[in-house]
């Protein structure tokens, strides 16, 4: 439904009932026709969200509006006219590039002049790629993530603002900087205006790498987002959720990695990712424990019984520090 309704905002060019219109009012009416690609995604959203189809198998989602559709092409087919003398009106002429033309407009005469036409040809091509990855990402990517990778979706990532973004200071820093500043071992450069760091000395404790270049880095939460929601952040206020997010009162909660080994870690916990230094696993796990604890964040039983084995075989005698109070 949506694809019918954007079909009336498609350039002139291509469209056949282009001799309706002379070519000084084609702007305005195509600005008229824009506004249809909104009506039409509202319409079909309000279609598939109302009483009668959500109560109907999910196959009608498809089958309604193909026979929306197949309707309106009877009606426009036994309706709408070709050209005004179709009509019984008086010859029109558009004055655009048709002018002078007196062969009969046939289905294969539109077909030619486009398949014929370069220009209408690299149109047709973008608007079929571009309605692709539009509809892929708008249509199939939710459903590609429940099926594929089992991300359900009352997921943080499906969720607009489940955790903020960084905060901003008084000095115009926001988290990821504070703590850059935070945690290098030098003095940082910064810029003066935004807070934007430059340069400094740090140390990417879970893979050993050394950088003065803020590029390397990224700033992460060493219980990931993701990972909080479904160890129970999704019953939290939004206010906790974003205290969480940016909390810098405790140095265990945000820490600097290199970017490749924020990647190669993702959304993991204990159970299926531990850092690649060795000499830091343990410190990793204190700190995870740390802020689940301090949080109060559940784990999951392979989580838990991942990290009783790797504690009891490399970390006898760990003892976790004490973390402050949330305030």
């Amino acid at each position: 439904l949506n694809m019918y309704f954007q079909s009336y905002s498609a350039l002139a060019l291509i469209k056949v009932n282009a001799a309706w219109f002379h070519v000084t009012e084609r702007g305005g009416f195509s600005a008229i026709f824009g506004s249809m690609i909104q009506s039409g995604r509202f319409l079909v959203y309000a279609l598939l969200s109302s009483a009668l189809v959500v109560a109907l198998p999910w196959q009608y989602r498809f089958f309604l509006p193909a026979v929306i559709v197949a309707l309106m092409t009877i009606l426009l087919f036994l309706v709408v006219k070709d050209a005004p003398t179709d009509a019984g009106l008086a010859e029109f002429d558009p004055e655009d590039a048709t002018s002078g033309d007196t062969e009969k407009i046939t289905f294969s005469y539109v077909a030619r002049k486009v398949f014929t036409n370069p220009v209408a040809i690299t149109i047709a091509v973008a608007e079929f790629c571009t309605g692709l990855v539009r509809q892929g990402f708008e249509q199939w990517f939710p459903r590609y993530m429940q099926e594929v990778q089992h991300l359900q979706l009352d997921n943080p990532i499906f969720k607009k603002n489940a955790f903020a973004g960084w905060t901003i200071d008084a000095s115009n820093c926001d988290t990821s900087e504070r703590v850059l500043i935070r945690d290098s071992t030098t003095t940082v450069h910064k810029n003066k205006k935004d807070c934007t760091i430059n340069s400094g000395s740090w140390l990417s404790v879970f893979d050993q790498v050394s950088t003065t270049d803020p590029a390397d880095l990224i700033v992460v939460q060493l219980v990931s987002p993701k990972e909080a929601w479904e160890s129970g952040a999704w019953s939290w206020s939004q206010q906790r959720r974003d205290a969480f997010a940016n909390d810098t009162s405790d140095q265990r909660t945000l820490n600097v990695m290199t970017r490749t080994l924020s990647t190669a870690r993702g959304d993991r916990d204990p159970g299926n990712w531990l850092p690649p230094a060795s000499s830091q696993v343990c410190r990793y796990l204190s700190e995870w424990l740390s802020v689940k604890a301090r949080w109060g964040l559940s784990m999951d039983q392979t989580e838990s019984n991942a990290i009783s084995a790797t504690l009891a075989s490399n970390c006898p005698g760990l003892v976790v520090a004490d973390w402050p109070i949330i305030s």
